[in-house]
């Protein structure tokens, strides 16, 4: 009997080790298959681009779930690249991150013909001509440092989860994926050509960034001037933090040129204006004065004109708190006259239900 109970527990051992081994995401052997089936294309990717073999199939691994995710097994897209609304090929959906009236709805992710054509795609995107200002300091690294690599690829904002950089390390140290990074002497760094226009988006855990080539919509192109500063226009579901990832702006500087800026998760209004940059203290177009119009605060009226909210308050000699009445003017580039200080209300009075026009007396 003790034999046979033996072999019993010998057996269950056995089996459960290997199922382990096998689908636990960290088992060499599914680990082992994929560094098998695409370490060829991720050196290729290294020669043509300088991404070190290493990220990316550390990125590989990560992002399709050991080759394992809906995407990767039934669309090829082992980077999570979904369709834009360039992409003319074939498509596949499932549920992610779009939302529709509040309601979850089905994704459109690309499918592609190969999964090498999906590290391609994910290549091309890092060494995107329009993205130079944001991706090209990792390729002052050389390939052999992964290290540098991954905390560059978090500090570019490619990814929000902020452990990103310790999980690509630890997947290519516990796999020995540096001994890939080992590349011929001289490494072709060429940038892609662009010429099929085909939009390419990287997709992180919180996060969508997206460029397009050429004619089609980049994130860049999104970028408009007020009063001579960068600005862009949040889109339905955009949180200040996603506009600060995807143009490269830290958001505590976000915050600083956007006075009243909500918190960073939470969902701005569609249209609402965000300054890139510092705003001024004086309108420089032609207009002088702006008619309230009902419902205006003093800081909408300073983004409608790229004017820092201190500077507008002082030039009406308003307070912080004062909130304008519709039909007021207010002066965009000098001092009102103190006999001429538009009416207001403030926050203060509307909170207790009364209504009081401040003059000076």
């Amino acid at each position: 009997m003790v034999p046979n109970r033996f072999m019993q527990k010998l057996v269950i051992l056995i089996f459960t080790v290997f199922t382990f081994s096998e689908f636990n995401p960290f088992g060499p052997g599914l680990t082992d298959s994929y560094i098998q089936e695409y370490s060829s294309i991720a050196i290729s990717e290294m020669e043509r681009t300088g991404i070190p073999a290493s990220i990316k199939l550390a990125q590989g691994l990560l992002e399709s779930n050991w080759g394992r995710s809906d995407l990767a097994k039934n669309a090829n897209n082992h980077f999570g690249i979904k369709c834009g609304a360039s992409w003319k090929g074939e498509r596949y959906f499932k549920e992610d991150d779009d939302y529709h009236n509040g309601q979850l709805i089905a994704s459109c992710f690309r499918a592609y013909t190969s999964p090498k054509e999906s590290y391609e795609a994910h290549s091309n995107f890092l060494r995107s001509p329009r993205k130079s200002g944001r991706y090209d300091f990792l390729f002052a690294y050389p390939s052999t440092d992964y290290i540098s690599w991954a905390k560059g690829l978090q500090k570019a904002g490619y990814a929000t989860d902020p452990m990103y950089p310790g999980k690509l390390i630890r997947i290519i140290e516990k796999y020995q994926l540096y001994k890939y990074d080992k590349a011929p002497k001289e490494i072709e760094t060429t940038k892609p050509s662009y010429s099929d226009n085909r939009t390419i988006i990287a997709v992180e855990p919180n996060a969508i960034v997206e460029t397009r080539a050429n004619d089609v919509e980049h994130f860049q192109d999104r970028i408009e001037q007020i009063n001579s500063i960068s600005m862009v226009r949040a889109r339905e579901g955009e949180s200040p933090l996603a506009i600060a990832l995807l143009f490269g702006v830290s958001f505590e500087d976000l915050k600083s040129f956007n006075e009243r800026l909500p918190d960073k998760n939470e969902v701005l209004k569609a249209g609402e204006i965000v300054f890139l940059g510092k705003k001024k203290r004086s309108f420089e177009g032609a207009k002088k004065v702006h008619e309230v119009q009902h419902g205006e605060t003093m800081y909408m009226i300073a983004q409608q004109y790229g004017l820092r909210l201190s500077s507008l308050n002082a030039k009406n000699r308003m307070p912080g708190s004062a909130i304008p009445l519709a039909g007021e003017k207010i002066y965009l580039k000098r001092k009102v006259p103190a006999t001429k200080r538009p009416k207001f209300t403030t926050s203060r009075s509307l909170k207790s239900k009364k209504k009081y026009l401040f003059e000076e007396g």
